[in-house]
This record gives C-alpha cells, sequence and structure tokens, in this order.
C-alpha cells in the first residue's frame, strides 16, 4: 500500500512539473486529440447502446420460447424482428451524423455536392 501511495504522489508531482513546463502548443494538440477520442467514445457508445435496444427484444422472445413461459403473440414476435432488422440499417446512420468524412464519401458515392477538405485543396493545387 505504500509503495502504491508513493508512485500516486509521484506521479502527480510529475504531471505538475510537466503541465508547467508544456509549450501551449502542445496543450492544445492535446486538447484537439482528448476532443477526437470524446467524440470517439460517444459513438462507440451510442453503437453499443442502438445494438443493444435492436437486439435484446429477439433474444427474450426466443429465451421465452426456449424456457416455454408464456405464448408470444405473433405481431410482438414481428416488431422484435423488425428491430432486429433496424440494427444493420442503424449503424450508416449513426457514422453518417457522427463523422463528416463518411457523409462526404456517401454524398460523393451519390454523386451529392460536398465540400472541399484542405487536403482535397493541397493535392489540387499540386496539379
Amino acid at each position: 500500500m505504500k509503495i502504491y501511495l508513493a508512485m500516486k504522489k509521484s506521479k502527480r508531482r510529475v504531471l505538475q512539473k510537466s503541465v508547467r513546463t508544456l509549450p501551449t502548443a502542445m496543450s492544445e494538440e492535446n486538447s484537439e486529440r482528448l476532443k477526437k477520442e470524446v467524440k470517439l467514445a460517444k459513438t462507440v457508445l451510442l453503437l453499443i447502446g442502438v445494438y443493444i435496444i435492436t437486439w435484446i427484444p429477439i433474444c427474450v422472445i426466443h429465451f421465452l420460447r426456449v424456457a416455454r413461459i408464456g405464448n408470444i403473440p405473433d405481431s410482438v414476435d414481428l416488431a422484435a424482428a423488425f428491430l432486429m432488422s433496424m440494427s444493420c440499417v442503424t449503424n450508416p446512420w449513426i457514422y453518417g451524423f457522427r463523422h463528416s468524412q463518411f457523409r462526404d464519401q456517401i454524398r460523393r458515392m451519390l454523386c451529392m455536392k460536398t465540400r472541399v477538405t484542405h487536403l482535397e485543396e493541397v493535392q489540387a493545387s499540386k496539379k
């Protein structure tokens, strides 16, 4: 326990010193990276949440059938099957709303107008 507390205290001191000595550009870079990581984490959580919501009903229905607990109406079974099929449809929509590059590629595939990125401007100027 003493070793853990000593390491924690040492880590805190190192972090305090490094924050004071870091240039502002480095902290801005870390800030951008943190924003991207947070956005990615939110997207992953959204994907997992939608996956759970769309698959839980069919799993419960199949469990009830296997356990022979109650009679499941056809309308409930149909609704659960519909939710399960929506699982495949939701991923492109989630990616489309969350990532601008994905949105631009979909627009490009559908021959719609896309915004020009900085990289495309640089490549066009080299030609």
